[in-house]
């Protein structure tokens, strides 16, 4: 039988279980949450909460509290046992809400009721909230944390799959016909739930059964049949077994994989009718319309057996503790609730994945090495091999991150790879008995391919895609992963898999791989692509798109690559120890290098080596460097001896208004691409270093070359200036800015007109080109005028000079004219004369 806990007088009662703080939680509709401690025999907290509850969730030590009243309240358990706060209501609606969810690691929530949308909560802007519409009234939610995907249950009998990685949901799958109808409160069970490791999904019938779908294509897996109307059902938090729990108290134990039933509980002392179930480390709790908690106890071995002793665990309630949450529990920890330790543990978490990423090894080794008791020069010390020093890069990659969800504390995640098309991103789950790793491929533009999923074996740390296939590779970076298979790579079509196809690459002692590249045109009238892979030796490896090798070089080792549509490939290399080369291959004209091995500027900081390497639609490669956070291209590089890098943008200065908005200023951007003159970055806020969930959408910058210091705007500033008027004044002066304008025109027009012969579309880039040339003139003239006003004769005649078109000519003449600066006048239509005669000649 299940033990009775009158933890309410009377009322509905909802329990939830806190894995990340160990807590068991009863939510009754009188007004009331309890706190107890399933390990201890300690009184349970009571904290005051809105009446009439309708769904509780938790995240940490954050609970969120729905209501029939349609209030939202969020209460942080550890503050108000302190005394230090009580609830907060966050959000309002006039009509009474169902369900509630955190998503996204709990910097947001999605909540919905009796109107057919649902509502999200940006718990880290403010609780700012967005709608999204339904095709009906949402009834429960359902959020897969290894997936960043809610399943919302409607009354139509639908299931909606929503993809929450980005700020805004995006529908991606619906499943029909299956619920159960919805005709009063909590009379039928519709509220589906997620296996642990986020790949099935189980959702009621309305025969009578739970039906389990694979997350990978939405296939049915198995279908278990029910014995009584289900009232409520939830996964065991540790295997892969799912208890369901019926309208008359008793409760099946099934086994998720194959809808083996395990075992029964069998209880006609329930009183009222079950409300919800949840799974502790070694006990299920239900609640009831009564008021009454019951626990149930279960041993967890390959199939659950109920125990025949039960421990009652409610004692007489007494005046609430704040000593009872600040105890060690009886393994000697401090109390999960407390404030400080989630707080300082989640730093250190940040700070431990972040310090290896995309760094050289040996800047973290040397510091860790017990240095010699009389060495005098460390310097002295013989340098590692140059191969030990190159850490695995992808486009856009990120270091793995362990989650902080309350419900799937032990997962980690981290994107393989990021550009202006979409990304790819990695889940790793160690809840079960084995690591399970999972690959999730989305789309910014959903209308061209659809987001896909499905469970990587092979631990890809590798990736490149286009907007035809995608490429993964196994680098053997790792020494200490015995199960990874190394220096394996594996494309497909992101349409279908279809030739999809692996193969392993053989590598000598030491060698793993580096890099993977993908581009689109091996055979341009095919269009079919080009794979190249990397590895830290120097080995270059080209396949087409069916794994056939066509090629095979060795260079320096090699750090990165990106591959154009032009069948030209960029590498960087590593020359030595903080040093860097670069090289540019061209794949149609037999492999011969249009650039090799020229010096490169880029150094180990604090940051990520390279924070961004891509093309711009003339295939010139860009590269954001870590070190400086400026965009950089490359500018003149089809011409020998002639290559050079031109900075601009400063990506930092754009995106905090130059230091300028005081609540921008730990603001940066995660860079994407550059195309037509725009530079496609995520903007990451509160001192991210790098994309973390949501994801958000991608914003345009223009280009802006770094030639002018804004902060001496700042600087003369009056004290009683406010910042909107500051951010006015210095919008005014970008706007004009001839000086930025006509390097900026000088400098992209030289780009385009270095790359026609390479591209489509002629007259729509000699178009493109006149533009350029325009306002190239036009910046000029503006420099001119502001020179004459200041009476900068010199200065005037040096800017007039850089004119070469007859008709500026004559208008820089007019202007000399006004300012009545008739030597000047002279002097300008004597340059109109010399270039009359240059167009003659020719």
């Amino acid at each position: 039988m299940a033990t009775r806990i009158a933890a309410f007088l009377d009322g509905n009662t909802f329990v939830h279980y806190n894995e990340y703080t160990g807590r068991l939680i009863g939510g009754n509709s009188g007004g009331l949450v309890k706190v107890f401690d399933p390990d201890a025999d300690t009184e349970p907290t009571s904290i005051d909460i809105p009446e009439n509850v309708t769904a509780m969730a938790a995240n940490g030590e954050k609970l969120l509290i729905a209501t029939s009243s349609g209030e939202l309240s969020l209460l942080k358990v550890a503050a108000v046992a302190r005394g230090d706060e009580s609830y907060e209501t966050i959000y309002k609606s006039d009509f009474p809400l169902r369900d509630v969810v955190f998503i996204n690691e709990g910097k947001r929530s999605i909540c919905g009721g009796d109107k057919p949308f649902m509502t999200v909560v940006d718990h880290m802007n403010l609780n700012q909230t967005t709608e999204v519409s339904l095709l009906a009234r949402p009834v429960g939610l359902a959020y897969n944390p290894s997936g960043e995907v809610v399943a919302v249950s409607l009354d139509n009998g639908e299931v909606h799959i929503f993809s929450v990685i980005n700020e805004k949901p995006v529908p991606i799958h619906v499943i029909s016909g299956t619920l159960p109808a919805i005709e009063a409160s909590n009379d039928a069970c519709a509220k589906c739930a997620w296996v642990l490791n986020g790949e099935q999904l189980l959702v009621p019938t309305r025969s009578g059964s739970v039906k389990t779908f694979l997350r990978s294509d939405w296939s049915h897996l198995t279908e278990i049949l029910l014995s009584e109307k289900l009232a409520s059902l939830a996964v065991s938090p540790s295997t892969s077994q799912v208890s369901f729990l019926y309208h008359g108290g008793n409760v099946d134990f099934f086994l998720v994989k194959d809808g083996r039933k395990l075992s029964s509980l069998r209880d006609n002392s329930i009183e009222g009718t079950p409300t919800n179930i949840a799974w502790t480390k070694n006990s299920i709790y239900f609640g009831a319309t009564s008021g009454e908690l019951y626990s149930v106890q279960v041993s967890f071995q390959d199939e659950p057996v109920v125990s025949k002793e039960v421990e009652l665990l409610f004692i007489d309630e007494a005046e609430d503790s704040d000593a009872e949450l600040a105890q060690p529990t009886s393994n000697g920890k401090k109390h999960a609730l407390d404030d400080e330790d989630i707080i300082d543990e989640e730093d250190d978490d940040l700070e431990d994945a972040y310090k290896y990423y995309n760094k050289s090894v040996e800047d973290f080794l040397h510091s860790n090495k017990k240095k010699a008791r009389f060495e005098s020069n460390p310097a002295a010390a013989p340098p590692p091999a140059l191969n030990d020093n190159i850490v695995p890069y992808s486009p856009g990659s990120t270091p793995w991150i362990s989650s902080n969800n309350s419900a799937n504390k032990s997962s980690k995640r981290r994107y393989l790879f990021m550009s202006s098309i979409g990304y790819s991103w990695s889940v790793s789950n160690s809840n079960s008995a084995e690591e399970q790793k999972s690959i999730t491929v989305s789309f910014f533009d959903r209308s061209i391919n659809k987001d896909y999923h499905f469970i990587d074996y092979n631990n890809f740390d590798l990736c490149c895609m286009n907007e035809k296939g995608i490429l993964f590779g196994c680098s053997g970076f790792e020494k200490e992963d015995k199960t990874s298979p190394k220096g394996k790579i594996s494309y497909r079509h992101h349409l279908s898999t279809h030739d999809s196809w692996e193969r392993q690459i053989p590598l000598v002692k030491g060698e793993y791989l580096t890099s993977v590249a993908l581009t689109n045109t091996a055979d341009s009238e095919a269009g079919e692509s080009l794979i190249v892979v990397g590895t830290n030796l120097g080995y270059l490896r080209f396949f087409n798109l069916y794994g056939l090798c066509i090629n095979l070089m060795k260079t320096s080792p090699i750090v990165a690559s990106i591959a154009s549509v032009l069948d030209t490939i960029f590498i960087i290399h590593q020359a030595g120890h903080n040093s860097y080369t670069y090289s540019i291959i061209n794949v149609a004209e037999d492999y011969s290098f249009v650039q090799q091995e020229r010096p490169l500027s880029l150094r180990s900081g604090e940051g990520p080596l390279i924070k961004g390497l891509f093309y711009n639609e003339y295939s010139d490669p860009c590269l954001v460097a870590g070190n400086d956070d400026t965009l950089t291209i490359l500018s003149h590089w089809r011409e020998p001896n002639n290559a050079r890098w031109v900075p601009v943008l400063n990506c930092k200065e754009i995106v905090t208004d130059f230091g300028l908005t005081k609540s921008k200023k730990n603001w940066s951007t995660w860079p994407l691409g550059f195309q037509e003159e725009k530079f496609v970055a995520l903007v990451l806020k509160n001192s991210d270093s790098y994309p973390g969930f949501p994801l958000p959408l991608p914003v345009d910058f223009p280009a802006r070359m770094p030639v002018k210091c804004y902060r001496s705007i700042i600087e003369q500033s009056a004290e009683d200036e406010s910042e909107e008027a500051l951010e006015q004044r210095l919008a005014k002066i970008q706007e004009e800015d001839p000086e930025e304008e006509f390097l900026r025109a000088s400098t992209f027009g030289k780009l385009l007109s270095s790359s026609l012969a390479d591209l489509d579309n002629e007259d729509d880039q000699m178009e493109k080109l006149s533009g350029f040339s325009v306002a190239f003139d036009k910046s000029l003239l503006k420099l001119f005028n502001s020179a004459c006003q200041s009476s900068r004769l010199n200065k005037a005649f040096s800017i007039v000079k850089l004119i070469k078109n007859d008709k500026a000519l004559l208008a820089a003449t007019r202007i000399g004219e006004r300012h009545n600066f008739n030597n000047l006048v002279v002097k300008i239509s004597k340059l109109r004369e010399d270039l009359m005669e240059m167009e003659e000649e020719e």
